[in-house]
């Protein structure tokens, strides 16, 4: 489980990069919170594939700064095939589902996952998340769940 940080809530950034035993670099992983939101960029080759473990370390972030609300970005460059792609989509809602956390994850490259349509059948349309090919797309989602958040709970 990760320690609280002490950080700016406005802005924060930390990269995280994997070297793998022969010396290449698989994954980049960047890290940040940015107007209330975790930005959380992974790109390059991710040969790591443990769901479990991205997913907790990010739901721990977003507890960790008090934030409600993650945008999870991903720009591999080989396409994740259907079945790992379901099981990474089954691991986030299995963590974040009824935890009071927005997720919206783009497919930056629009190349990473082999169909759009993964996210929704292995999160069975919980509204907690969606999963887009435009980074435009999922901060307006983000900001109007947040919005619609704010005016249920008021």
């Amino acid at each position: 489980m990760s320690q609280p940080l002490n950080i700016d809530k406005t802005e924060q950034n930390r990269t995280i990069t994997s070297i793998n035993s022969a010396g290449l670099k698989p994954y980049r992983l960047l890290i940040n919170v940015e107007r209330c939101v975790l930005r959380v960029k992974l790109g390059g080759h991710w040969a790591f594939r443990d769901f479990s473990f991205f997913w907790q370390r990010v739901f721990d972030e977003c507890r960790a700064n008090g934030l409600a609300s993650a945008l999870v970005m991903f720009q591999f460059s080989e396409k994740m095939s259907i079945q790992d792609s379901y099981a990474m989509a089954r691991k986030a809602t299995e963590i974040f589902s009824g935890q009071g956390i927005q997720l919206a994850v783009v497919d930056m490259n629009r190349c990473s996952f082999v169909s759009p349509g993964f996210w929704s059948r292995a999160s069975e349309n919980e509204s907690f998340s969606t999963f887009v090919q435009d980074l435009a797309e999922a901060e307006a989602w983000l900001d109007k769940t947040t919005l619609e958040c704010s005016i249920q709970e008021s």
